[in-house]
């Protein structure tokens, strides 16, 4: 019952805090994989358009116990060697401050923290307002693309630039549902494989930029 009232909590919060709306289209899906300090793999994100903004399903295992912000940062790019300091800094296309006690806030990219259990497991669903999956202000696909970040700590809403939030302890690159080559070919939070899939063409562990598609085709490309 906890779990659920902070869930609908985030939502909410979310969704009052917000500027204008962006419009979008409603069918639209996007997907992004977690990797951790390591490179590993941890879980996923799926996105998908909303009437008000993007909804944002998490399902991540592995992560410390508590609270913990969670953001979109604005570049897609996660290379656990920077500490995921390649994802760049908070997704702040209007110029806003952070947080939602910020006079002049929020970030694009600012949401509630989330609360993971004693377990390691974070299953949620995250609303944000001031983002969208179509192209405009707003876009997750501009033209250097987004990340989803999880701190090491809690955001504490005021705090410039990012909230005090501590390390960025795991990252995921979102990406449009047609780069992908099927919804199975990431693996989920709880570590299943897909059914079938081909692998990628010597992509290293860890590696989640925007650029690996790029990549996989001049592996395959006559000489």
């Amino acid at each position: 019952m906890r779990m659920e009232l902070m869930i609908a909590g985030t939502v909410l919060s979310l969704a009052a805090a917000a500027a204008e709306p962006p419009a979008g289209d409603r069918d639209a899906v996007a997907h992004a994989t977690f990797v951790d300090a390591k490179g590993e793999r941890i879980g996923t994100a799926t996105l998908s358009q909303a009437a008000n903004g993007v909804l944002i399903a998490l399902d991540v295992k592995g992560l410390p116990p508590g609270e913990h912000a969670f953001h979109v940062h604005g570049t897609g790019r996660c290379e656990p060697k920077t500490g995921f300091k390649s994802a760049g800094d908070h997704y702040a296309p209007r110029g806003r401050q952070h947080g939602f006690h910020a006079a002049r806030g929020p970030h694009a990219g600012d949401m509630p923290n989330v609360f993971v259990q004693q377990d390691g497991t974070l299953r949620a669903h995250v609303l944000n307002t001031g983002v969208t999956l179509d192209s405009g202000t707003g876009s997750l696909f501009d033209s250097d693309g987004s990340a989803l970040v999880i701190h090491g700590g809690a955001d504490d809403y005021r705090s410039q630039p990012s909230g005090n939030a501590g390390d960025r302890i795991a990252c995921a690159v979102v990406e449009k549902h047609d780069r992908l080559r099927t919804s199975a070919a990431e693996p989920s939070a709880s570590g299943s494989p897909p059914e079938s899939s081909e692998p990628d063409a010597a992509a290293p562990a860890g590696d989640t930029s925007r650029d690996r598609g790029e990549r996989t085709r001049e592996a395959v490309a006559p000489r």
